[in-house]
């Protein structure tokens, strides 16, 4: 994640451009990734008027799979993936996938015994399943309070900007070759730019709501002086520095920042590239700093354009 602002010092036809960049790895440590969120939160609840429905986790090898049964319920008719956030006992707010699915109006709902919801995490092939266990056959092809019967899953936690394949089998599976009781649809997540995404907390560990203010200045003595705020995780941070002069790039440099965390700032920069600290209150070009939020301040290691 980056930020970039340029700067046209005064009288002058040098401009800098500068780009703060923020590494991001491609799964947080600590982080879930792909999850079923059924012990970390309140119980899901699955039944409904005219069904008893308990969720339990699954091994993604119901029994059906070995043992065939003689009559099997037909597949989903719709099958819909949206997102949805969902806000743990912890108070974390975080990205789900919200699974819908309607159940076909034939006499084969007689046979219906329960659900199994597969979720595959595309890029690594991880899967995890759960399972809508009925603790009661279904005797009318609608619910008792019309309509049709259909079902609702929200508990999968899933990672910003990933593609996620979804199948929603109906129990017991079918055991005849080339047939399928079941249906699958694709959904990738939005990324962290996405409006409903950025305050979630994956989004939020990677900078989705950080504020950098970069800014800089361009010295008498031909260096760079840069300032930024660090994010809350503790990260490290390049520095990009073009100079143009006359249409022209005169300069290219990038400065590794060391890894930024919740000490003082003096120590977390060489002294060689941390301003006297009678310079951190009002740098030259007039920005007052507040030590409280922790701005850096630092001169780059190479001249710019003379």
């Amino acid at each position: 994640m980056g930020r970039m602002t340029a700067l046209l010092p005064r009288g002058g036809g040098l401009l800098l451009l500068l780009f703060l960049l923020r590494p991001l790895p491609f799964l947080l440590p600590g982080s879930a990734g792909l999850r079923l969120l059924l012990s970390d939160s309140s119980p899901f609840n699955c039944s409904q008027l005219g069904l008893k429905c308990v969720v339990k986790n699954s091994t993604c090898m119901d029994e059906s799979w070995v043992h065939s049964s003689v009559l099997t319920p037909s597949a989903p008719s719709t099958v819909d993936v949206h997102l949805d956030i969902f806000q743990d006992k912890e108070g974390k707010l975080l990205p789900v996938l919200q699974i819908q699915w309607m159940v076909a109006t034939d006499a084969s709902i007689r046979s219906f015994r329960g659900v199994e919801l597969t979720v595959l995490q595309v890029n690594d092939n991880r899967q995890i399943c759960t399972w809508f266990d009925f603790q009661n056959n279904l005797m009318l092809q609608a619910p008792p309070g019309g309509g049709r019967w259909n079902f609702t899953f929200n508990r999968f936690e899933v990672q910003p900007g990933q593609m996620y394949h979804v199948t929603v089998y109906h129990l017991p599976k079918l055991g005849i070759q080339g047939d399928h009781n079941r249906k699958s649809k694709e959904y990738k997540v939005p990324d962290c730019e996405d409006k409903r995404m950025r305050r979630t907390t994956p989004c939020v560990q990677m900078g989705s709501l950080w504020e950098p203010s970069i800014d800089g200045k361009h010295l008498e003595d031909g260096s760079v002086l840069v300032s930024f705020n660090p994010g809350k995780e503790p990260a490290r941070y390049q520095i990009h520095v073009t100079g143009f002069l006359d249409k022209k790039i005169c300069m290219d440099t990038t400065q590794e920042v060391p890894k930024v965390t919740t000490l003082p700032i003096a120590s977390l920069l060489k002294p060689d590239k941390v301003l006297p600290p009678h310079s951190r209150g009002v740098p030259t070009w007039g920005k007052p700093i507040s030590t409280t939020e922790q701005l850096l301040i630092l001169r780059t290691i190479h001249k710019v354009c003379r």
